[in-house]
């Protein structure tokens, strides 16, 4: 990934985070409780306007939750 491709990439989250900072203080409560670990489960629903509920449920592997954890720390 080049540096143009990063700030942009890094401009897009400080604009989602300021429109929702629940979110990525969510993510900074998962990595401070340490509960993401190999056999995590993440499950993810959403919801349009008027619109059914989807929802998907993935179970970490421990590469997975390495990946996360190093990821999260990226994340203020």
């Amino acid at each position: 990934m080049d540096l143009s491709t990063m700030l942009r990439a890094k401009g897009v989250w400080d604009r989602f985070g300021a429109s929702h900072p629940q979110f990525p203080a969510f993510l900074r409560d998962l990595r401070e409780r340490r509960i993401v670990r190999d056999g995590t489960a993440v499950e993810i629903a959403v919801t349009p306007p008027g619109g059914e509920t989807v929802r998907s449920n993935l179970r970490l592997t421990a590469q997975e939750a390495a990946l996360f954890r190093e990821v999260s720390q990226r994340i203020r």
